[in-house]
């Protein structure tokens, strides 16, 4: 039988529920406004550096290993076609913070995050924003 005070605790616990995610909701918008760019490495090497502007965007690679489809849009980043065998970076799925990535060994492309230190804060010429020791 179900008691006045376990629905109290069911109630309590929804609310927290809830209230996590909203929070959750909007600092994962929050982190993808600070988002500036979408740097695409092949081999180690810059292959394109892609503002993340929110706009929906799709890049065919192709290199001498095989070929990725990489799909821009408003929420992160995401490999959503490789023809390698294991499908390790399609199944990563969407990144959508600053300093995540998706890495496809076989034809070596790495997908990065990357955000402006300065992005969304006022600082001054010659101001300290850290310090090192």
């Amino acid at each position: 039988m179900i008691k006045k005070n376990d629905w109290l605790l069911f109630a309590i616990f929804l609310v927290f529920a809830g209230g996590f995610f909203l929070w959750n909701q909007l600092s994962t918008r929050e982190k993808n406004s600070a988002l500036d760019l979408v740097i695409i490495n092949i081999d180690g090497k810059l292959y394109e550096s892609i503002p993340f502007d929110g706009r929906e965007h799709s890049e065919h690679i192709i290199t001498d290993k095989g070929f990725n489809d990489i799909l821009i849009d408003s929420e992160g980043v995401r490999i959503i076609y490789a023809d390698c065998s294991e499908q390790v970076c399609v199944n990563t799925g969407k990144i959508s913070r600053p300093g995540e990535i998706i890495v496809c060994l076989p034809h070596r492309v790495t997908v990065t995050l990357k955000a402006s230190a300065n992005k969304g804060k006022d600082i001054k010429k010659g101001a300290v924003d850290a310090v090192a020791g």
